[in-house]
């Protein structure tokens, strides 16, 4: 089985492609949370050191309740939905990761609407926040676009955090630049 990272923590993960610190994912044809498990102690040390790179707590998306663990270092979300084909990627031997699309709509689920305007910029611009780096960000090209995000919300049909997304992706404009480089 496999293990999948999800919320805030894949958020991070899209920054560290980005900034070219990851390898980009490859495609999974996953579409339902049965594919998954909480299989987080048996990861590979490949994807322990990956995990690691993403900050603390990682958060961990589980097919059902009782597969929740508690941990300091681990928030467990469950996924009780199927999820359209595409939404989650390849980040290792035996790790998956939301496409930036899936990662959009699940930061939907605990955002503000300003929130996840903020986050869509992100993703669809031209800069990632990266604290530590110069100015707080990193350039790069666009992880995703506003099409794309669109394009997906269309077949995620009634997942939870669709209406907050769908409000904020009017908003959201392709090659955006960082709000700290444009008040500079």
């Amino acid at each position: 089985m496999t293990a999948a990272i999800g919320f805030d923590t894949a958020r991070w993960y899209w920054r560290l492609v980005s900034s070219g610190q990851l390898p980009e994912p490859t495609p999974s044809r996953v579409a339902s949370a049965s594919t998954f498990d909480a299989g987080f102690e048996r990861l590979s040390a490949m994807d322990r050191k990956l995990l690691d790179k993403l900050g603390s707590p990682t958060t961990l998306l589980v097919p059902a309740e009782a597969d929740r663990r508690v941990r300091r270092d681990l928030v467990c979300r469950v996924v009780k939905s199927h999820i359209p084909v595409g939404s989650l990627m390849s980040a290792g031997d035996d790790l998956l990761v939301p496409s930036p699309e899936h990662c959009f709509l699940q930061l939907a689920q605990d955002s503000s609407v300003g929130e996840l305007v903020l986050a869509g910029l992100e993703l669809c611009g031209g800069y990632s926040i990266m604290p530590g780096a110069d100015g707080g960000f990193t350039s790069h090209n666009p992880i995703t676009t506003s099409r794309k995000l669109e394009r997906y919300l269309k077949k995620a049909g009634g997942l939870h955090g669709i209406k907050r997304a769908r409000r904020a992706l009017q908003w959201i404009i392709d090659g955006s630049e960082s709000l700290a480089r444009l008040s500079a």
